[in-house]
């Protein structure tokens, strides 16, 4: 199982296993575009580790549900270095633009130690229930 999550057995649901919330583990950023739109992006982005692969996996989502692995690394500093060129990147305004964002993400894969594998239906039920804790915990801090 990743080192990303701890794993509790809860007797009322029967020992199924259930993740622990780990919002922290999520980054989300808003980015504004060039001129002449000047929209903002909203992205969420982490690393999770494979569990047969052992690779960290680099996700981005852009609406919480379209969770996108973007590149693999043996070493989770990698997985957070790649993470920051993404923050980067966002900061420039570079995700608005179709190519580039084409030519990033082929960079990002391309410098990877391995090609991402999928990850499984309960690891993506658990990253967007992390965005949306994160998202939420987000909106607390800034209401007055």
């Amino acid at each position: 199982m990743s080192q990303n999550h701890e794993e509790k057995q809860d007797p009322s649901r029967g020992n199924v296993p259930m993740t622990t919330n780990r919002a922290g583990n999520v980054h989300l950023l808003e980015g504004a575009g060039r001129e002449p739109t000047r929209r903002t992006i909203h992205l969420a982005l982490g690393a999770e580790q494979h569990p047969s692969t052992q690779l960290w996996q680099v996700w981005i989502s852009r609406t919480g549900t379209d969770i996108q692995v973007v590149a693999a690394h043996r070493e989770r500093e990698a997985a957070d270095a790649t993470i920051a060129e993404i923050q980067r990147i966002a900061t420039l305004g570079d995700l608005f633009d179709a190519e580039k964002v084409v030519g990033i993400l082929g960079r990002l894969h391309q410098a990877g130690d391995g090609e991402p594998q999928p990850l499984s239906s309960e690891t993506i039920r658990t990253i967007c229930r992390n965005i949306e804790a994160a998202v939420w915990k987000q909106e607390q801090e800034w209401e007055p």
